[in-house]
């Protein structure tokens, strides 16, 4: 079998998906994390065309490509039409697997021996998934110059990030640590307890008896992206919405006012250390390479962890047929939610002050501790009763 360019069509619709997210999403998706998945995604496609070449080389070589489209279409499709499925009229996998089947491989059998069509079908889906590939890669390169001259441009970003001045020859009081820990959609006291019955005093008062500050009160912003950077600069960030677009979704700005907040240099400058404690899938707090101290709850390899290491991994996992895998996620998060509060309680034996900032994303549907803070037992069906007895 001659190769032609016109193969190219199953592999160019692998990578699209991927593509129109970072698209879609300008600033909450790395472009790097995504030319890495597009580098798997390649590498993928190429040992399948070549199985499938070693396959079917005795029926003239035209198969290959359309049995890489079908592997393709179930990859990014079939979770789609499962869920679908699943929703309107409760159709199994048992049903709707055999269908699927028998929708892919009729055609690819019709089209197989008809070569004049399937000449002209390839040429015109290589000629539009090509075109739809060049489309998207110029839009981010458009997006990464919008978002670097936004962040170069913005008033918002200077004000927030003037260094922070001290009075000359203002007392200075014992330099004690500073714990700043973001429990990321853990609900306040009158919240559990109106909502689920469960009173959560007992924990906060615990917290005040060690020297922490619980204020009472209410979040300026309703989304993480967008408080914590305001929280980091002792900011607000009001006039992002002016100079960028009221429907704006564009994160860089406020992930660059997290990378570089004010607070870390001012902090350092006051002779503390700096401890990270990064998160798990949010890029804004993943590395910072001012921390003296970057806590990594694992160093070695675990497949949970590189599926949903990054915001973008963890929705491709969702919409592809990767969602069908059990990682072990429940036990990812548990572990990686303990060992990190684990680690913030060795903190004190660091010599001299430190600043700890930890962000903690749980507890993130699905729930994986309960009240009592054991494992939530596995979600079956999703039911209403199971989600309100996890916390």
């Amino acid at each position: 079998m001659t190769w032609r360019i016109t193969h190219l069509y199953p592999v160019l619709f692998a990578i699209i998906p991927v593509m129109r997210l970072v698209v879609e999403n300008p600033g909450w998706m790395d472009v790097d994390d995504a030319a890495i998945i597009v580098t798997i995604l390649l590498a993928a496609c190429g040992v399948i065309y070549g199985l499938a070449l070693l396959a079917t080389r005795r029926r003239g070589g035209r198969l290959p490509p359309l049995v890489l489209l079908g592997v393709v279409l179930a990859f990014w499709v079939y979770p789609r039409v499962a869920t679908f499925a699943e929703h309107r009229s409760s159709v199994s996998h048992a049903v709707l697997l055999p269908l699927w089947v028998a929708a892919t491989v009729g055609p690819i059998w019709w089209l197989a021996r008809r070569p004049a069509l399937l000449d002209r079908a390839e040429r015109f889906l290589t000629l539009t998934s090509g075109m739809l590939v060049a489309w998207l890669v110029l839009s981010i390169g458009v997006d990464q110059y919008r978002s670097a001259r936004d962040v170069r441009e913005s008033a918002v970003v200077r004000r927030a990030t003037e260094p922070i001045r001290t009075r000359p020859g203002a007392k200075v009081g014992p330099k004690r640590d500073i714990y700043l820990i973001v429990l990321d959609e853990y609900a306040n006291a009158e919240v559990t307890g109106r909502l689920f019955g469960f009173d959560n005093h007992v924990f906060l008062d615990s917290l005040r008896q060690l020297g922490f500050v619980v204020p009472a009160v209410h979040s300026n912003y309703c989304h993480t992206f967008l408080s914590i950077p305001s929280m980091l600069n002792a900011s607000h960030i009001a006039g992002l919405s002016g100079e960028l677009g009221r429907k704006s979704v564009d994160r860089t700005v406020t992930d660059y006012l997290v990378r570089h907040n004010r607070t870390v240099p001012f902090l350092k400058s006051q002779g503390y250390q700096y401890a990270l404690f990064p998160t798990l899938g949010w890029e804004a707090t993943r590395h910072d390479p001012r921390a003296d101290i970057e806590f990594h709850v694992r160093h070695e390899f675990d497949p949970a962890r590189e599926v949903s290491r990054s915001g973008l991994r963890q929705v491709l996992n969702r919409t592809s047929l990767l969602k069908f895998v059990d990682w072990g996620g429940g036990r990812l998060s548990r572990d990686y939610v303990t060992r990190t509060l684990a680690g913030i309680a060795q903190i004190p034996e660091v010599p001299g002050p430190v600043f700890t900032f930890a962000h903690v994303m749980s507890p993130h549907a699905p729930y994986v501790f309960d009240r009592d803070c054991r494992p939530a037992r596995p979600r079956v069906g999703g039911s209403r009763a199971q989600d309100e007895g996890a916390a």
